[in-house]
């Protein structure tokens, strides 16, 4: 026996698609007018049409893809699973970040260290060069 919840589920779909998706022969026409006009004048031909009505014309295409292109609601199971996706993803995107985070932390605390170590050998050994050679006898020849 045939799943029925999934032809339900197409004929719906076709349902919602079929009667808006396709547009008119007018439009068709219409769309087609206007790419030969902006080809007209792309090719250095004066303007066939003026701004307000090139601007009326783009309103009325509006109009018509909003009539034409109706809005679909998605499933509630997709909202869920996408949401949970992309949850999932910002935690483990704020989980990186707050570990990069740490890192640059103890690698600061130890670059820090290794330079005052450093800056007190550096010190520890000029001190120690410094009386090593006040120490030697100087001599007067």
């Amino acid at each position: 026996m045939p799943d029925r919840g999934l032809e339900n589920d197409a004929d719906e779909f076709a349902r919602l698609l079929t009667p808006r998706a396709v547009p008119s022969a007018r439009f068709v026409h219409n769309l087609s007018q206007d790419i030969r006009h902006a080809a007209y004048e792309k090719m250095g031909h004066g303007s066939s049409i003026s701004f307000d009505d090139m601007v009326i014309e783009l309103r009325k295409l509006v109009r018509l893809l909003c009539e034409t292109l109706i809005p679909i609601q998605p499933r509630s199971d997709f909202v869920l699973t996408l949401e949970r996706h992309l949850q999932s993803t910002a935690a483990a995107q704020i989980a990186d970040r707050q570990r990069r985070r740490r890192w640059l932390m103890v690698g600061s605390v130890i670059g820090s260290a290794l330079s005052f170590v450093g800056v007190v050998t550096a010190l520890v050994l000029r001190r120690r060069n410094g009386r090593v050679q006040t120490n030697k006898p100087v001599s007067m020849t």
